[in-house]
């Protein structure tokens, strides 16, 4: 009987030991997995897609090594990031720009907005990743002193250049539909009744022609009636920015006075996986006036003359990184238990042998 519970002893000594190794095992794989989330989260394995970062060709046109429809970039700040657009607002949800899997997922842009963001309104999704990944930066604007330091960004459609002057941030939730369903709002139905009035002008022109003086005078009337539909779509869907922009100033919880003229933009990401209630930051397209060429020569400028980044080794970042300071710091304690516990078994099993 003694064997046995001596036996006993010894395969419930394994057990423990073989517990405890599990456990470090599975923080290092969750260790290792959070810093893959966010390394991918930190899009700094696709900035040498960003256009402003490779030369353009002999004949004037960019490389072929952009992604997406547009490149976002929010001065001061870790927002710098492709953006994509789906067929639908799920597509890129848990896909990178890359098309690969991804937890942290893309920025995209909503499928119904135009991709070259001619709308009034167009609006960007992101997921609100922790260290002021992606648009976890967005929380920052709540602050209204950050707000007021941090109005410019950049917005890159293909050659195009576009300023971003931000001027507002709120919280909202998720059912507000003129927010979250641009060009499907009351602009979007208007819209949608003129391109069905385009249409009916169209049959109708198509129709009978019984020579030709009827068919340049059914040909005027179709191409008057086309012109006045496209008209009224253009002035729905200014209108429906500007209902946009209205509620902006009236709900913003923080707002800046000056609000120069363009189309809108809106960035948004979830408070949490939970609930409907989101942040968005508001702000104003303009051209700026200069290509993309020219903002290329600005960055090479930049470039050349600023000084070369020191290099910070792994155990660097570790310590002065607070947050995956404490994660090792939890790791090395486990396995200093784990060995401590082994040593301590191996010094009992010495002294029973004697």
């Amino acid at each position: 009987m003694r064997r046995f519970w001596k036996g006993m002893n010894k395969v419930l000594d394994w057990i423990v030991i073989l517990f405890c190794i599990f456990c470090v095992l599975v923080c290092m794989y969750a260790l290792v997995d959070s810093a893959l989330v966010y390394e991918q989260a930190s899009g700094s394995n696709l900035l040498n897609y960003k256009p402003t970062l490779f030369k353009t060709d002999s004949g004037g046109g960019s490389e072929n090594r952009t992604l997406g429809v547009a490149w976002l970039t929010v001065d001061d700040t870790n927002i710098d990031y492709p953006i994509m657009q789906g067929v639908t607002n799920e597509e890129y949800l848990n896909k990178d720009p890359e098309g690969k899997y991804s937890l942290a997922g893309s920025l995209f842009l909503d499928s119904r907005n135009k991709a070259d963001f001619t709308d009034p309104y167009s609006l960007i999704y992101g997921h609100h990743m922790a260290q002021k990944k992606m648009f976890g930066a967005l929380d920052d604007f709540k602050d209204m002193d950050f707000l007021k330091s941090h109005t410019h960004g950049t917005l890159i459609v293909g050659q195009k250049v576009y300023d971003i002057t931000l001027f507002a941030e709120m919280d909202t939730t998720a059912d507000v539909s003129l927010i979250f369903q641009p060009n499907e709002g009351a602009g979007g139905q208007e819209a949608a009744e003129a391109a069905g009035a385009q249409g009916q002008s169209g049959a109708a022109g198509s129709e009978g022609r019984p020579g030709a003086a009827g068919s340049e005078s059914s040909s005027g009337t179709a191409e008057g009636q086309n012109a006045s539909g496209a008209a009224k779509t253009s002035d729905s869907e200014g209108a429906a920015g500007s209902e946009v922009l209205q509620y902006v100033k009236e709900h913003a919880d923080n707002l800046l006075d000056s609000i120069p003229e363009g189309n809108l933009l809106g960035l948004s990401t979830c408070v949490d996986t939970d609930t409907k209630d989101r942040t968005l930051v508001f702000g104003i397209l303009t051209d700026s006036g200069k290509s993309l060429a020219d903002l290329q020569a600005e960055m090479q400028s930049e470039t050349e003359t600023e000084e070369a980044p020191s290099y910070v080794t792994p155990i660097e970042r570790v310590f002065t990184d607070k947050k995956k300071g404490i994660r090792w710091s939890v790791l090395f304690i486990i396995i200093a238990f784990v060995i401590g516990f082994v040593i301590a078994h191996a010094k009992r099993k010495k002294r029973t042998a004697r």
